[in-house]
C-alpha cells in the first residue's frame, strides 16, 4: 500500500512518501498549497479520475 505523508512546518506543506522515510519530502508554499487545494475542489483535476 502507497501512502503519501503530509505536514507543516515554517508555514510550509510538507508532502513525503511514507515508503521512502529517508527521502526528502516536496515542499510547496502557502500559495502553491492553496492554488492546488482550490483547484482540487473546483474540479480541475477530475479528468484524471478517468485514466
Amino acid at each position: 500500500m502507497s501512502c503519501v505523508r503530509i505536514g507543516t512546518k515554517d508555514g510550509y506543506l510538507l508532502v513525503g512518501d511514507s515508503k521512502n522515510p529517508d527521502r526528502a519530502p516536496h515542499v510547496f508554499t502557502p500559495g502553491e498549497a492553496r492554488a492546488f487545494l482550490l483547484g482540487a475542489k473546483a474540479g480541475e483535476f477530475d479528468y484524471l479520475l478517468d485514466m
